[in-house]
């Protein structure tokens, strides 16, 4: 699991200081690192805890490089779409209703700007987070005008044409790269020792219909829970990935808030 007592840069984990500590830093108003992730399942190889674990170390890993702080993860996400996600349907998926989602997410932005920060980056690591953490900048951002929020998607950094590249067969799209090739990849790079033997890695893809039915079928997924192979996830996907995610998300942080 991510030991966040005994990382390595504890430093940029902002919980980590004392209130008198954390008063100090604020009054620098430094650019604050927020992931977002989820408790949802991965297929049988994958830990629930996978988005939240790597929304948290690419956020360590930019904070180091751009001696700004990460905020406590959210945990806990939007609710799973059925090809997004697998849907609701598999035990240990445990998500939030989109109006609790959204409170929290604003209040908590809402008092770290109480406390005198300015700068944020949203970075999400659950597909379904992503509207909402849309509405949550723009709602901030027209209550406190001096305020600043990169959002952005870990799988939208790096470019597409390399993304392509990783895919031995055609791309499914990050839809359904629920517990794929890119995921398994970096959970093999970054927690190697959470990912089950080669032979628990899905093949099978999620074939949409194109139109959503409700009530949801959890019959028309995958058994396993993945939507899309990993027969083909390796470490060294998952290392390069992962350095392009970061290298490129620091450029971001840096045109859009300065040196």
């Amino acid at each position: 699991m991510y030991d966040i007592v005994n990382v390595e840069n504890k430093d940029v984990f902002l919980s980590f200081y004392s209130w008198e500590e954390y008063k100090a830093i604020s009054q620098e108003n430094p650019i604050l690192i927020i992931p977002f992730g989820a408790v949802e399942q991965h297929g049988p190889h994958l830990p629930l805890l996978t988005d939240a674990l790597l929304g948290m170390k690419f956020a360590e890993a930019v904070a180091v490089k751009l001696n700004c702080y990460v905020v406590d993860s959210f945990v806990y996400g939007m609710r799973s779409d059925l090809y997004s996600g697998g849907g609701e349907f598999f035990p240990g998926t445990r998500s939030l209703r989109p109006e609790t989602f959204l409170m929290v997410a604003m209040d908590i932005l809402e008092e770290l700007h109480l406390d005198g920060f300015r700068k944020f980056v949203l970075l999400n690591a659950h597909f379904e987070n992503a509207s909402l953490l849309r509405e949550v900048s723009r709602r901030h951002i027209k209550a406190h005008e001096e305020a600043k929020i990169l959002l952005t998607n870990w799988w939208d950094i790096p470019p597409r044409e390399k993304t392509l590249s990783f895919f031995p067969k055609e791309f499914p799209g990050m839809d359904l790269e629920h517990a794929g090739l890119l995921e398994t990849s970096l959970m093999l790079h970054c927690f190697p020792e959470l990912v089950k033997q080669i032979e628990n890695f899905p093949s099978e893809l999620a074939s949409p219909p194109g139109y959503e039915l409700y009530p949801e079928e959890l019959n028309k997924v995958p058994k396993s829970g993945a939507l899309a192979p990993a027969t083909s996830a390796t470490s060294s996907i998952g290392s390069e990935i992962f350095s392009l995610v970061v290298s490129h998300l620091v450029k971001a942080i840096k045109v859009n808030f300065g040196d």
